[in-house]
């Protein structure tokens, strides 16, 4: 344990979306932490009040919103009992995790802490999670951990994008390097930061609303520091996806109708945000190309593996907005 003079001021940043119960157990695992945090920031993004209500009730919180929310609804105090500062935001409408996470890091910036912990509230920290993440930053300045699920299966994390066509692989067995593995993007189930990147590269483009807001706010730390991914799991996913059909004696992954929107409406933004920090290593022609070929395979496989036909209809609106955003 570092001497308490040295001791980094770190901030967990919290997005919640109607998952009261799972949120306070990460609230409970954040304050029995090994490495004591400076503060923690929840954002709610919850459709109605009933998360307010169950902090409440739980004595997180002392105050809940009125029921006619117009405008965001900031609610801070010091716990004296966890030495620990809680903010809490009921946003007045659901703004995804990519601007839950801009804002709450937005927030805890201007708190002037020197290091950021970025999660969902499914997911769960191990006690020495956090004092493990800080042992590398003399290496790394954005460190990503590893997780299991409830059952104990390792999670795999494809934390390598090709800069080709902007899909995310498999990390090259080349770049393990003991403890961690080099990637070039984050995830935030667990992204620690410090302060000095978030000062070169910003808060994440909530224009994501979700997916591929931590990709690329990964790849813009990877400019200025070597990104890394911890192989020891030191998380707990708590929802563990069952992403795969079964159709003529093999398996298939698939989406769910909401994430297949965001997939394809995010693919040409992410691009665009990516052809900004390193112009010379995207080829936009192709990626055009690629877009339009994976808009048909994803067709395709929504009509004869998934016998969806519905999802067509949110893929081709996926198609269409994807060339609307990011201008």
């Amino acid at each position: 344990m570092e001497n308490s003079q040295k001791r980094k001021k770190v901030s967990a940043i919290i997005v919640s979306f109607n998952r009261k119960e799972f949120l306070f157990e990460l609230y409970n695992a954040l304050l029995s932490q090994t490495y004591t945090l400076e503060s923690i920031i929840i954002i709610d993004n919850s459709l109605n009040l009933e998360t307010a209500r169950y902090l409440k009730k739980k004595g997180i919180l002392e105050d809940t919103p009125s029921d006619d929310i117009k405008n965001d609804w900031i609610y801070e105090r010091e716990d004296k009992e966890n030495d620990i500062i809680l903010t809490y935001v009921k946003t007045s409408k659901n703004i995804g995790g990519a601007g839950g996470f801009s804002l709450g890091l937005r927030l805890a910036y201007e708190k002037g802490n020197e290091l950021f912990w970025l999660m969902d509230d499914d997911v769960v920290p191990l006690p020495e999670a956090l004092e493990y993440q800080i042992k590398f930053l003399n290496i790394s300045q954005c460190i990503t951990p590893s997780k299991k699920a409830t059952d104990g299966e390792y999670l795999e994390w494809w934390g390598w994008l090709n800069l080709k066509n902007l899909r995310e692989e498999q990390i090259p067995d080349n770049n393990i390097k003991g403890d961690y593995a080099e990637v070039n993007i984050t995830c935030f189930e667990g992204a620690l930061i410090s302060r000095d990147i978030v000062s070169k590269i910003g808060f994440p483009n909530p224009e994501f609303f979700i997916y591929g807001d931590d990709v690329v706010y990964g790849y813009k730390a990877s400019q200025y520091t070597k990104c890394i991914h911890l192989l020891k799991p030191t998380f707990v996913k708590k929802i563990k996806k069952k992403n795969f059909h079964k159709r003529f004696g093999k398996y298939y992954p698939f989406a769910s109708h909401f994430l297949s929107y965001y997939l394809m409406r995010n693919y040409l933004l992410k691009a665009y945000e990516i052809k900004k920090i390193t112009p010379d290593k995207i080829n936009m022609k192709f990626i055009y190309l690629y877009h339009f070929y994976y808009y048909i395979k994803q067709m395709i496989k929504a009509v004869f593996i998934e016998w969806d036909l519905r999802k067509i209809f949110i893929l081709t609106r996926g198609f269409v907005d994807s060339f609307k955003v990011g201008k």
